[in-house]
């Protein structure tokens, strides 16, 4: 006899599952079967990697450079309050990447320092 007291449905899927083969999650919110646990364990981990990540934001206006995280970025520059940010990340600042962003059209009204 097949006892319905010994199933859980997994509240991410809502499939039933036997009592072994779920866990709560890590808010306990509810329970979940190993396969979708497996499955927010790895979103989490890369939201977690993507959060720590550090970008580097520049300054359009008074060129300031400086480097938060996502969870951290700026809405305005730290040393003039200009809201004019250009934002790139910082382990991927390559020659092609400087070439595609001298190409935005923010840059346009800029004035040429005269050398």
């Amino acid at each position: 006899m097949d006892d319905k007291r010994r199933w859980l449905r997994c509240t991410r899927c809502r499939n039933d599952y036997a009592f072994h083969d779920v866990r709560y999650l890590p808010d306990k919110s509810g329970v979940a079967c190993k396969q979708c646990l497996g499955i927010l364990q790895q979103e989490l981990a890369v939201r977690r990697k993507t959060e720590g990540r550090l970008y580097g934001f520049q300054c359009i206006a008074c060129r300031y450079m400086f480097t938060r995280t996502l969870k951290n970025s700026p809405m305005q520059c730290p040393q003039c309050g200009k809201h004019e940010l250009l934002q790139f990340q910082k382990e991927k600042l390559t020659a092609n990447t400087l070439l595609k962003v001298a190409d935005d059209a923010r840059f346009e009204r800029l004035e040429h320092s005269k050398v």
